[in-house]
C-alpha cells in the first residue's frame, strides 16, 4: 500500500477549491485521495460552482 502524504492532500484540496467533504463513515486519507482524484478527473471548477450557488 502506497503511503499518502496528508499535507499534499490538504494542499491539493485547497488548490481545487474543495472546502468540505462529508462522509457517511470514516474519512480516511485514501478516501480523501479518491475524492480529489475524482474532482480532477471530471474537471469540476468548485470555485465557479460555489460562486454560482451564491447568486441563487
Amino acid at each position: 500500500m502506497e503511503k499518502i502524504d496528508i499535507a499534499k492532500l490538504k494542499q491539493e484540496a485547497e488548490n481545487l477549491g474543495i472546502l468540505n467533504i462529508e462522509a457517511s463513515g470514516e474519512l480516511t486519507p485514501a478516501y480523501l485521495d479518491d475524492a480529489i482524484k475524482a474532482v480532477k478527473r471530471i474537471n469540476v471548477d468548485i470555485d465557479a460552482l460555489a460562486a454560482k450557488a451564491k447568486e441563487k
